[in-house]
Parts: structure tokens; C-alpha cells; sequence
């Protein structure tokens, strides 16, 4: 069969003229097959409705039919409401009655465990059709703005309806209405909620794509347990970015660490969730860590598209000199500049108060009660200082004729253009403030959800970049042969992992297998003295804790003593296929932690932290999606609390962080040409000192 997915259209599930109800209720059975009917005559949706149900000749006013071939044209879109076991024939059926969609309801497929073969009955149906198929076990397709309910969330009933410019895509269909509600009470509306459920055939990244080029959605929040079609996914989040949408995703299961990532330090430090919201951050999708935060960034969208990168200092206003402080804090801890008001914005209020004096922020006190002018004084001046791009203020509560009034105030000045949001203090939300909602001014009564959701809309539509490193084909061939011959699942051999690092040019301590305390003695001579001795096995790591490493042995006495108690501690506990090795010692410098690792979801990514036995300690990692350029790997570095180590701290000399940036990038390039063949790579410590920056034990594993 041919795999016509790429070419199908979802217009017909989106904005259909014509729908079949298969399986259809009555309205007063209060079944749940009745539901899709009952809300299309809620909704007097514009489209002509058929009920399809042999045991009724009529309902709710209109002709039932017996069967799908029966209907008097091919409708746009069929919803089947059957059991699991009849779902397919009535796909066949609307496929041969020309139906150009169909959204398959019922449950019992592969969610189920015993479902699974019926759904991969329909899976192989779908892959030959050209009807796009949502579902099974769906909620459905709403369309908002048209008045079209293809479906049954409770939402689906409301009137007026939540009209507005945000799209919802979600693996799980109880969650939609549960967000719309949020959405409502903070003044926002939707154009469509899409129900992926199984997605059996179309999958998230089918219904991104599709609204990446919908005039009418500004703004995609996206929920997903499992993306299992991330380069779909990522395409679509490219196209939608590149149209100038937002695109939120909030991420269910985000606990899970990746089964490959067991046995290094790598594995505790970054599980799918990291890597899922590296790659994110590589296509600019903004990552929402709850409910709060994908209802704001929905709400602030509008206002970070305002922010002008010139002037993206944040002005703060308040009636309260402990509620501004508290903005203060909280805007610097999300990393924004609160900067001292420029000199003509100071000289412009210098005679506006009367016991104090205009600063950032602006405490209005209690004098704004008496002053009607005072707070349009200051928030005129906010707008035209030329360092403030966000006024941040918080609400008054107080009598109706004086808040009212600044909340007009705070209207006009949105309308006028500048950037305006509300930190309602009191706790109140958009639906508590109509003269704000109906402004479309942000309100949020959470300032660390408000900063932090600003930060991250202000980050996705900073400028992007490629960020790939210099792909070498040969040389990728090379090292998936290598890596080819490796046995699946288990670890890869330190010698291989070695070939591997140096075929990428990063520099590395090569180690010598001894097999006994005179083997020892003579690699270390001709290593050169003192060096390092430790334990290699596939089964052991952190081997520091174990007692399996020594360091700094600069003689053959203390070299031949070192072997024996490495022998006794194999010996001590029982570890088989274990080898000796010997290397140089590495001149003193700050131990880092570089690795990559193939993400079974998102990919492959690199990540970069603080190495040694500090690893877990000081837990600092930084990741990234893979391949990243030298400046990218710069950018990681930028962001570890380890960076001032490597800046030269307490008067130490600086460390060589281009030649760590360098290894960074260089490694990221090995996890993209091998893919999937190598399920992780972890070099720690990577010691970085004032002259360049060597790997001196690896781990890896197929």
C-alpha cells in the first residue's frame, strides 16, 4: 500500500459543510452519541447535518439515515460513534461513500492492550486512504470561530462562544476542556481544539502543520505525552515560527529518564524531558512547566511580540512600595533589567511627589489617591523612557471610582502602543477585571509565573541561528561502521570510544591494559611518570566511590603497589571481565562533564556540566539538540554556575573554554552522524586547564 499521509488534506475536518453522525443518539437519550448532534443545533453550526442510525427514522428534527450510503451526498467529514469492533467497516463505508474525513471516536484500540490488533487494522486502512483520520479514542475537532463542533468536550456547549486567535492540540482529550476554561478566565479564545487521541493516523506535527498556515490562529498551546513524529513536529513548529505564531508545548510523563541512560552520571542528570525541551529551544517552541504558564504565555504573546529588543528594560509601578520591591525581585530573578528611569523621565517627575522621588519602581503610595493626575503622569512617563520596553503594574484594589479610573488609564495607554500588563496582587484574573479583559491587557496574579513566562516569549522570538557543527561524510560513515560492529544494548569498548573521540578531533588520555604489576611499572615509564591507574569493566561505573582509580603514582614502587590493591579490590568485589589500565596524569584544571546521548523521542542531544565527583553534586548540566557550532557550544557554557571555575576564580588563571567549547561541538557532531547507533558517549571528566581540554575516561554504550 502507498503511504499517502504526506499529501492529505485536514481542511474537511477543520471547516467541513456536511457531517454524518454514525451511531448518532437522540438529544434526549443524554448518551454520549447523542452529544456531537447536540451541540451542532446548540451551535446552529452552518453546515447540513446527517444522522446516520438505522433504529430511528428522524431525530431532532431532521432525517436519520440507515446507513452511510444512503446519505443524498458524500459528506465532508464522518463521525463515527461506534464500538471499536464496527469502527472499521464504517471507515470502508464512508471512504467508498466519498467522505472526505472522519473522526473516530470510540475506545478499546490500542490504549486498551487487547485493541492493539484492531488498531493496527486501522492503521494499515489509513496509510492507504486518502481521508485523514483523527483518532481513535478522541474528543474531537472543535472549530470555535465557525461555530462547528465536531465532537463532545463539555467546552463545545458554551455560548457565547470563546471566541479568539489560540488553537489547542492535545494528546489527551479530558485536558482541553479543563485548559479552555482557564483560557476563558483569562480572557482569551480559541479558533479550533484538535483531540489527537492514539493518533493512529494523523499525529501532533500533521495538526501543527495544518494551523502553521491558518490566518486566523496566532497562537498553537500544544499538550503531548509522547511526540512520536518529531521531525514532523519539528517542521511544523519551524513553519508556524517562520509565519510568526507562538507555539507553546506542555509536556506530560516529563520524569522519565531515557532506558539507554542508566549507567553513567549522564542518565541522572538528563532524562527525555531535557532533551525534549532542548529541541524545543532549537526551533523556537516555547516550554510551558504547567497549567499557569501555558495560559500566560498565551496571554502575554501579544506583549513579548511588542517588546523591541532595544528597549527591553522592565518598568514597575505600584501603589505599594512592598508590592513594587516584590516585582523588583522577581523580574531580576527571571533575568530581566530593571534599570534606573533616564534622566529627562526623573527631571519630568522630580515635582510629581511629595515625599518621595521617581525611581524604578515608581511607588505612587497614597498620595495617587488624592492626585488624580499622578498615575497618568506616570505611566505617560514609563511609555516614553527610552529604557523601559514592559510596564509591569500592580492592581489597586480600593473604591471602583478611583481604580476604574487608572484601569481606563492603563487602556489608553495599551491602545496608544505601549506594553502594559497587570500583577494582580489581590489574586484576581482577567475574567475578575472587564475593563482590562476587554482591553486585552494581561492580568496574572502570579509575578514568578508572569516574569518567568515573559523571559521565555521574550527568548523563543530572539533571532535564530543554524547551530549545526561541520558535518564530515566520510567521516560519519566511518565511525557508524565502528559503531555497527558494537553489540546492541551493551556497553561499546573504552578502546572504540577512544577511536571514536579522536576521528572528532577531541584530544583525549589514551590508556595502556596492563596485566601485571610489571606491565604496569613499564607503561608507566614509557607514558612517563606520575600517572593514573584505574579499573575498566563493563559493568562498573563511578569508579571513584568504588576505590577502582589512583592517581598520582610517580614511582615503580608506588605504581607496582598500586596494581596489587586494584587486583585485590577486582578481587573484593567480584567484578568480571575487568582490565587494568594505565595513562599520564593531566596537568590540574577544572573537571567537566561533556557527553551526548540518542533521546528515543526527541533525538540526539549534547550535554555539558560540571564533571569528577562533583557531577551530581552540584548538578549543572546544560543541553542542547544536536549538532551544535562551536558559538552554540559557547552559549552552553554561558549558562553553568562551573563558567566562573573556568573564567579563572579567586585569582586562578583563566581555562582554555574555547578548546572545551571546541570538544562540545565536535562530540555533538558524533551523536548526529551516529544517530540512533549510539545510545550514549559521557566523558567525565574532561579536564579543562589554561593550555586546552583532554577527555581522561569514557564511557559509552550501542
Amino acid at each position: 500500500m502507498t503511504d499517502v499521509r504526506a499529501r492529505k488534506d485536514l481542511a474537511p475536518l477543520f471547516t467541513p459543510r456536511s457531517i454524518a453522525i454514525v451511531g448518532c443518539s437522540p438529544v434526549s437519550s443524554g448518551k454520549l452519541g447523542s452529544w456531537p448532534l447536540r451541540n451542532l443545533l446548540l451551535q446552529q453550526s452552518p453546515v447540513d447535518v446527517y444522522p446516520v442510525n438505522p433504529g430511528h427514522a428522524e431525530m431532532e428534527g431532521l432525517r436519520c439515515y440507515p446507513s452511510i450510503d444512503a446519505l443524498p451526498e458524500a459528506p465532508d467529514v464522518v463521525l463515527v460513534m461506534l464500538p471499536a469492533v464496527q469502527s472499521l467497516a464504517a471507515l470502508e463505508q464512508a471512504e467508498n461513500a466519498g467522505a472526505r474525513a472522519a473522526i473516530l471516536f470510540g475506545a478499546g484500540f490500542g490504549e486498551a492492550g487487547g485493541g492493539a490488533a484492531l488498531e493496527d487494522e486501522v492503521r494499515r486502512f489509513a496509510a492507504a486512504s486518502p481521508m485523514p483520520i483523527c483518532g481513535p479514542n478522541t474528543d474531537g475537532i472543535i472549530n470555535v470561530v465557525d461555530g462547528i463542533p465536531c465532537g463532545f468536550p463539555p467546552f463545545a456547549a458554551l455560548t457565547p462562544r470563546p471566541v479568539g486567535d489560540i488553537a489547542v492540540i492535545s494528546q489527551s482529550g479530558a485536558l482541553v476542556s479543563s485548559l479552555v476554561i482557564r483560557l476563558v478566565r483569562s480572557g482569551l479564545g480559541l479558533t479550533y481544539s484538535c483531540a489527537v487521541g492514539n493518533g493512529t493516523d494523523l499525529r501532533v506535527g500533521d495538526y501543527l502543520a495544518h494551523l502553521a498556515t491558518d490566518e486566523r490562529t496566532r497562537t498553537m498551546l500544544v499538550y503531548a505525552e509522547g511526540i512520536t513524529d518529531m521531525d514532523a513536529f519539528v517542521a511544523a513548529a519551524d513553519g508556524a515560527v517562520a509565519n510568526g505564531k507562538l507555539v507553546v508545548v506542555m509536556k506530560g510523563g516529563r520524569t522519565a529518564v531515557g532506558a539507554a541512560a542508566t549507567r553513567s552520571h549522564t542518565g541522572s542528570l538528563v532524562g527525555s524531558f531535557d532533551a525534549f525541551r532542548a529541541v524545543c529551544e532549537r526551533h523556537g517552541v516555547a516550554v510551558a512547566d504547567n497549567f499557569e504558564e501555558l495560559t500566560a504565555l498565551a496571554a502575554l504573546a501579544p506583549v513579548a511580540a511588542r517588546v523591541h529588543t532595544g528597549r527591553a528594560g522592565i518598568g514597575l509601578m505600584s501603589g505599594s512600595g512592598a508590592i513594587g520591591a516584590f516585582m523588583a525581585d522577581k523580574a531580576v530573578e527571571h533575568g530581566f533589567a530593571v534599570p534606573e528611569l533616564d534622566a529627562s523621565t526623573r527631571h519630568r517627575l522630580r515635582d510629581r511627589f511629595l515625599f518621595t522621588e521617581a525611581s524604578n519602581p515608581i511607588d505612587l503610595t497614597g498620595q495617587v489617591v488624592h492626585d488624580p493626575t499622578l498615575h497618568t503622569d506616570c505611566l505617560d512617563a514609563l511609555c516614553d523612557d527610552p529604557g523601559i520596553g514592559v510596564i509591569v503594574t500592580s492592581s489597586l484594589y480600593g473604591p471602583a471610582d478611583i481604580t476604574d479610573r487608572m484601569k481606563y488609564e492603563l487602556v489608553s495607554a495599551a491602545g496608544r502602543g505601549a506594553t502594559v500588563v497587570v500583577y494582580a496582587a489581590d489574586g484576581n484574573q482577567a475574567a475578575d477585571e472587564p475593563i482590562l479583559r476587554a482591553a486585552a491587557v494581561p492580568v496574572l496574579p502570579s509575578a514568578d509565573v508572569l516574569f518567568a513566562c515573559l523571559r521565555k516569549l521574550v527568548d523563543v522570538r530572539a533571532p535564530r541561528r543554524a547551530m549545526g557543527a561541520t558535518a564530515d561524510p566520510a567521516r560519519a560513515a566511518r565511525a557508524r561502521s565502528l559503531l555497527a560492529a558494537s553489540v546492541p544494548g551493551e556497553a561499546i569498548a573504552t578502546s572504540i570510544a577512544w577511536e571514536l573521540c579522536e576521528m572528532y578531533g577531541i584530544d583525549v588520555v589514551r590508556e595502556c591494559v596492563v596485566g601485571s604489576g610489571y606491565d604496569a611499572v613499564n607503561a608507566a615509564r614509557r607514558v612517563g611518570l606520575p600517572v593514573a591507574m584505574k579499573v575498566n569493566a563493563a559493568s562498573v561505573a563511578h569508579r571513584t566511590e568504588r576505590g577502582l582509580v589512583k592517581a598520582g603514582m610517580g614511582s615503580d614502587e608506588t605504581v607496582g603497589a598500586a596494581y596489587d590493591a586494584l587486583v585485590a579490590a577486582i578481587r573484593a568485589q567480584q567484578i568480571d571481565g575487568a582490565s587494568i589500565v594505565v595513562q599520564p596524569m593531566v596537568a590540574d584544571g577544572v573537571e567537566m562533564l561533556v557527553a551526548v546521548r540518542h533521546d528515543a523521542e526527541s533525538g540526539p542531544v549534547v550535554v555539558v556540566g560540571s564533571g569528577g565527583i562533583h557531577t551530581e553534586i552540584i548538578g549543572d548540566p546544560a543541553v542542547a539538540a544536536a549538532p551544535v557550532d562551536v558559538d552554540g557550544a559557547q552559549e552552553l557554557l554561558e549558562r553553568l554556575r562551573a563558567k566562573a571555575l573556568l573564567s579563572g576564580a579567586r585569582g586562578a588563571a583563566p581555562k582554555d573554554i574555547g578548546s572545551l567549547a571546541r570538544a562540545v561541538s565536535n562530540l555533538s557532531q558524533l551523536a548526529a552522524d551516529a544517530g540512533p547507533l549510539l545510545a550514549e558517549l559521557e566523558l567525565n571528566p574532561v579536564i579543562v586547564h589554561v593550555g586546552g581540554a583532554v577527555a581522561v575516561d569514557v564511557l559509552a554504550s550501542r
